[in-house]
């Protein structure tokens, strides 16, 4: 795909012009002076999450034929969608983000034959045509992104645009049992139709992590930490709990 007006490819990345870029420069802050900011890919609760969030998706659409991830950071979860899609756009505010990920999947998707297509770019104000996309992702960003009030209208609006009808909308978010019901009554009031609500119950590895950095012996313990079946233990453990052991919520909603 050509980039849109505003935009020109720099590496095989759509970026926009000098001039019109008005994205929060504090991500690209932390990409371009950290490795790897937030050291996702050695947290096993991360690590799992991704994985989870996949697993639940494909259970409303198996194989998108189109997907846009906003916010794919530098890559992590993006390398899990390429095997199931056929044309992947992966976006982000951050250029430096969007290059490591661009180097992580481009082998990935030409064994499984995927279309790839990088942009730095983010919602509200998404440089694509009505009816683009089968599956639009937004992890970690309604809240993570620290939206005001109008700019989440302006980004559910955006997202429902470039949704095909028919299409599904995976919104994740970290957050605290006091505002999950807003949240959820924040999708619901939109023009998109909730058709999944569930939770990560991740506090339980939250706190475990959090123990293990405090204690001397915290090098041999870190593999512990590392790994996302004993995340995915502790999410099941939380689960009998509810949802104040949930840091996470997950939404999925439809265009009808």
């Amino acid at each position: 795909m050509s980039p849109t007006s505003g935009y020109h490819l720099v590496d095989g990345i759509s970026m926009l012009h000098q001039q019109e870029q008005d994205y929060n420069p504090w991500f690209e802050e932390q990409y371009s002076a950290t490795a790897e900011p937030w050291n996702y890919s050695r947290r096993g609760g991360e690590l799992f999450r991704h994985a989870h969030t996949i697993e639940l998706l494909r259970r409303f659409c198996p194989h998108p034929s189109s997907l846009l991830e906003l916010g794919c950071s530098q890559g992590l979860m993006t390398a899990q969608l390429v095997p199931f899609t056929k044309e992947l756009f992966a976006s982000d505010v951050s250029p430096s983000a969007v290059k490591i990920c661009k180097r992580k999947c481009d082998p990935l998707a030409a064994q499984h034959n995927c279309s790839m297509h990088y942009y730095v770019t983010t919602t509200p104000g998404l440089p694509f045509a009505d009816d683009s996309f089968e599956v639009v992702t937004l992890c970690d960003g309604m809240i993570g992104w620290w939206f005001s009030e109008e700019q989440k209208q302006a980004a559910l609006k955006d997202t429902y645009r470039v949704l095909r009808k028919g299409g599904y909308v995976m919104f994740t978010d970290y957050a605290t049992p006091d505002v999950f019901d807003s949240y959820i009554q924040l999708i619901q009031n939109s023009e998109l139709s909730v058709v999944s609500v569930s939770y990560l119950y991740d506090r339980p590895w939250y706190l475990l992590e959090s123990v293990v950095k405090k204690l001397p012996g915290k090098a041999l313990l870190s593999p512990i930490v590392a790994s996302p079946k004993v995340a995915k233990l502790l999410h099941k453990a939380g689960g009998m709990v509810g949802t104040a052991a949930a840091r996470h919520i997950l939404i999925i909603a439809r265009k009808e």
